[in-house]
């Protein structure tokens, strides 16, 4: 066979090749898509108190209504408990990501949570304790309204809180990371056993930390 007919067969070889890919990844994105997200709302009783327990994926933005969405996922199965309204706490667990609209919180509780997203909320006062696991906290875009937060994490917990107005923030670290990316009018504080703290500028400031952990203002 001659050299330009060998080339000829290994290029068209190459196009069909290259067809039969896209032809079996358009299949398999198409046979993907079947399993779609779908989501479904609860309208909620009342509550002021939110524990994300360990693996729950769970984002909360301030509304006037009281509302949770579950993401569910076709053939995915459904955890036995997603959520649980008790007194004036609610506790989200673990297996489907959901989304809470609610008029006010002022205590979170992080136990080991795969994810926490706080967002445009300004009570008097905030209370966040986190066991493990991460939470991020955000006020951006919303009027500042100054209110004191406190906080306590351990067990490697990862707390930030971000475009907040604090007034008096206190924090407790115990092997844990806190970020204070935000307006800070009295800071205080105790770290101990290689925690860490990043903080704006306080107007008044007390740490206490032991040899082990660090601060950066």
């Amino acid at each position: 066979m001659k050299t330009s007919r060998i080339i000829i067969v290994a290029f068209l070889t190459c196009i069909v090749a290259g067809m039969l890919a896209l032809f079996a990844t358009t299949k398999n994105h198409e046979k993907n898509s079947e399993k779609k997200v779908y989501n479904k709302e609860f309208v909620l009783p009342a509550f002021s108190v939110v524990v994300a327990e360990e693996g729950a994926d769970l984002h909360i933005n301030q509304s006037d209504s009281t509302i949770m969405t579950i993401e569910y996922i076709k053939d995915k199965k459904i955890p036995s408990k997603i959520y649980e309204v008790v007194n004036d706490t609610l506790h989200v667990y673990s297996g489907l990501r959901t989304f809470v609209k609610c008029k006010k919180i002022n205590n979170i509780v992080v136990q080991k949570a795969f994810w926490v997203g706080v967002y445009k909320f300004t009570p008097d006062s905030l209370t966040i304790k986190a066991s493990g696991g991460q939470l991020y906290y955000n006020n951006f875009g919303i009027e500042e309204k100054s209110f004191n937060i406190g906080i306590v994490a351990r067990d490697s917990a990862y707390v930030e809180v971000r475009n907040a107005n604090g007034n008096n923030i206190s924090v407790k670290s115990d092997n844990a990371n806190v970020r204070l990316q935000c307006k800070v009018k009295a800071l205080s504080a105790k770290l101990i056993n290689k925690a860490s703290l990043n903080s704006n500028m306080p107007e008044i400031i007390k740490i206490e930390r032991d040899s082990t952990s660090s601060v950066e203002i």
